[in-house]
């Protein structure tokens, strides 16, 4: 034993690297990265996500969206809370564009380090105009601050970036609430959609136009 030049690991050094094994990546994250938000079956593209990150097969949002017009008995009480904010696959979701490596690793395409191996040293994100998903450290790297690095569309960095799979992220929550916050400021939705203004009915209109009509009487007698 030994006589090959090497060193025999002890029972503590291999406890070391297991534990290293273990806390390289949180298994709840893990998950988040491979399952639909929505139903936990396996992410499957089209993907899209909502404004808090998540990610969603596309075809089971679009069952859900249908379901919940249809007020059908298939759609659950617990999906309704799920995504209560996902309303319009127009307006509530962006579809994404992963870049892959040759063994079909989702990647981020500066940096070409494999997101999963990657989910514990940096965050991703992507474009809300263009759906295209980088590492935040990646992005640093390069300076992407205007356009994208994909695709060249331009963006504003402070509404643009969603940040993905932030619910044990309290900053990158955070950024998330705040751009939506922005966004809707401007009258704008998550996937950068104008949001529509609610058109006045003419008969409340009547009604409003009746008791301004009352109160000037009133002003002069």
């Amino acid at each position: 034993m030994g006589n090959d030049g090497g060193s025999i690991p002890t029972r503590r050094d291999l406890i070391k690297e297991k534990a290293k094994a273990t806390a390289r990546v949180n298994p709840e994250l893990e998950y988040a990265w491979t399952v639909c938000f929505l139903s936990h079956t396996k992410l499957r593209e089209p993907i899209v996500s909502d404004y808090k990150g998540h990610l969603f097969n596309k075809e089971e949002v679009l069952e859900y969206l249908l379901d919940t017009k249809k007020s059908t008995a298939t759609t659950t009480k617990a999906s309704t809370i799920l995504i209560p904010h996902v309303k319009s696959l127009k307006r509530d979701l962006v579809e994404l564009h992963f870049t892959t490596n040759d063994d079909g690793a989702w990647i981020c395409p500066i940096t070409k380090n494999e997101i999963m191996e990657n989910l514990k040293n940096t965050r991703y994100f992507y474009l809300a105009g263009c759906g295209h998903v980088f590492s935040e450290r990646g992005a640093r790297a390069v300076k992407m601050k205007e356009s994208c690095f994909s695709c060249d569309m331009p963006f504003t960095d402070a509404t643009a970036r969603v940040y993905i799979n932030t619910d044990s992220d309290a900053d990158g929550t955070a950024a998330n609430d705040r751009r939506l916050q922005e966004l809707k400021n401007e009258n704008l939705s998550h996937s950068l959609a104008s949001i529509k203004k609610k058109k006045r009915s003419h008969k409340q209109g009547d009604m409003e136009e009746t008791t301004e009509t009352k109160k000037r009487r009133k002003l002069f007698t």
